[in-house]
Parts: C-alpha cells; sequence; structure tokens
C-alpha cells in the first residue's frame, strides 16, 4: 500500500485532489492497521506499547 501511493505521488500528484480518492482512501487504512498493529499482542502476550516500555491505558495514566 505504501509503495502504492509512493508511486502514484510522483507519477499521478493530482491523485491526492481527484474526488474518487484513489490515494487519500488509503490514510485511513494505514491508520488502522497501524493501531491493529500496536494493540495485537506480541508472543510474549505485549503489546507494542508494552513491550517498549510504555504503559497500555493512554496518555498520563
Amino acid at each position: 500500500m505504501l509503495a502504492y501511493m509512493a508511486i502514484i505521488s510522483v507519477i499521478l500528484p493530482m491523485a491526492w485532489l481527484a474526488p474518487p480518492g484513489e490515494v487519500t482512501k488509503n490514510l485511513p487504512l494505514l491508520a488502522a492497521t497501524w493501531l491493529l498493529l500496536a494493540l495485537e499482542p506480541g508472543p510474549a502476550g505485549k503489546t507494542m506499547h508494552e513491550r517498549q516500555g510504555k504503559r497500555a491505558g493512554g496518555a498520563g495514566t
């Protein structure tokens, strides 16, 4: 998906502004994919935030 976005951005930069959203529709998909990967428990049963030493409860908790 990232390669597609990079190629289209170089070859057809106006695709970012196209009404059907050929490129912009991928941004929510990227965000959702990142969120699922961040919250998915790894082999040790810890989320990505816990593996990095951060608390999964949110900011400031």
